[in-house]
């Protein structure tokens, strides 16, 4: 249980001892990826490719959920800080945790309800549509909790529930598809499993104190900017990961199996890439937020921002395309040699993506919905292309998927120049 001054003392270590909650963070969430790779190789190695293509299909709406409902985090997180005390933030998440948990509890049900028809639109047996339920709930209420251990200072505690996902994912799935023989729903089961494993530990690391300690009531709750800010937050993000999911849901619908499990290689692998500008835009944020607030143009920490990004993504993309048909044939077998010549253009792509998530960061920092609307149309556009055009190939949907990403990077560096930049003033 967290004791009277708890918030106070681990805010202050946060603070005065910078670098060892952000190094440790940085290592933990290392082997967080690594465990979370190996559930993917493992179901690659375990499965048909037609099941592994099942498998990836149900991880990218997942993936979609999480990263949507993660805007809850930032959220929870800004107000316990602003609130001062633990009595706010108790508030804070016991308000807000309220309705997540509530709005949580109902897309589960009607996600189980309408297993037999999402299973049919995602080409995945409803089995493994209705486990994505579990799902629904863990990414709708671990962000509040998380936000409440990020808002306290607790980087250790909040890392480490991460890693409790990926290893309790991993786990599962060697105990139901390894031991137990079970195929893609079990693999699929794992997911929510792990989730739930991860929200106990979050639960615990909390402390009882914010479950029932004293609070008082937070005027951020009773005005609704807490959910203002959240809606804007939660559209950025989904329409952003949305774009990167899409073309794999497409192909699992339109592809065989083979050739579909062939593709979802690829979406594992790009995700690598993606991994790189994560620590660059976590920096960058509470930058762009402070010296927007000072009226200063924002050129200069965009642009070291952007050069570290295309400097980290184009490295691991030169090793795609040297090592592509070495890395596809060690990491998931020779039955996925299909893919191996594409595995560099995506690469490619999530460079475009790494800019793009620069720009999504700038404009949440700022005035996000008109980033939001070019994402929006983006993802209409991809999904149009791919339904009229119907590719034939997968270079053909990989194409596809590339200028949807070079589109949101190019269009938001000319949305700041031409609309953005202007409106934040001069300054240095």
């Amino acid at each position: 249980m967290s004791g009277p001054s708890t918030v106070r003392r681990e805010g202050a270590l946060a603070r005065s001892v910078t670098r060892a909650p952000v190094l440790w963070l940085f290592g933990i969430d290392m082997v967080s990826n690594g465990i979370d790779y190996a559930f993917h190789i493992y179901a690659g190695w375990a499965l048909e490719p037609g099941a592994f293509a099942v498998v990836q299909t149900v991880n990218s709406v997942v993936l979609v959920l999480v990263t949507a409902f993660a805007a809850l985090q930032p959220v929870v997180a800004r107000f316990v800080v602003e609130g001062g005390d633990e009595a706010a933030a108790r508030a804070v998440f016991r308000g807000i945790g309220r309705q997540s948990a509530g709005i949580g509890l109902a897309l589960a049900a009607l996600t189980v309800a309408l297993a037999g028809p999402l299973g049919r639109a995602l080409n995945v047996p409803p089995a493994a549509a209705a486990w994505l339920g579990g799902m629904v709930l863990v990414a709708v209420t671990r962000p509040v909790l998380a936000g409440m251990l990020q808002g306290q200072g607790r980087f250790l505690r909040y890392g480490l529930t991460r890693t409790a996902y990926a290893a309790g994912r991993l786990l599962l799935a060697l105990l139901l598809v390894g031991l137990l023989g079970g195929g893609a729903v079990a693999a699929v089961a794992a997911m929510p499993g792990g989730g739930l494993i991860s929200l106990g530990l979050a639960a615990a690391f909390v402390g009882g104190g914010a479950w029932w300690g004293a609070a008082r009531p937070d005027p951020a709750l009773r005005t609704g900017r807490a959910w203002r800010l959240a809606l804007a937050a939660l559209l950025a993000y989904a329409a952003y990961t949305g774009l990167q999911a899409l073309d794999l849901i497409w192909v699992n619908r339109s592809f065989p199996g083979a050739t579909a499990g062939s593709y979802a290689t690829l979406a594992v692998l790009r995700r690598v890439v993606a991994l790189f500008p994560g620590a660059v835009v976590v920096v960058l944020f509470p930058r762009v937020v402070e010296r927007a607030a000072r009226g200063e143009r924002l050129d200069g920490v965009i642009g070291r921002a952007a050069g570290i990004v295309l400097a980290a993504t184009l490295g691991l993309t030169g090793l795609y395309f040297a090592l592509d048909a070495t890395l596809i044939r060690l990491m998931f077998g020779p039955a996925y040699a299909a893919a191996a010549p594409l595995l560099g253009w995506m690469g490619l792509a999530m460079v475009g993506f790494g800019l793009a998530a620069v720009w999504l960061n700038v404009f949440l920092a700022t005035r996000p919905w008109p980033f939001v609307g070019l994402l929006g149309l983006l993802i209409a556009g991809q999904w149009g292309v791919l339904g009229l055009a119907r590719p034939a190939t997968l270079a053909g949907v990989t194409a596809v998927f590339a200028a949807g990403a070079w589109l949101a990077a190019v269009g938001g560096a000319l949305l700041y120049l031409a609309w953005l930049r202007p409106r934040l003033g001069g300054g240095r």
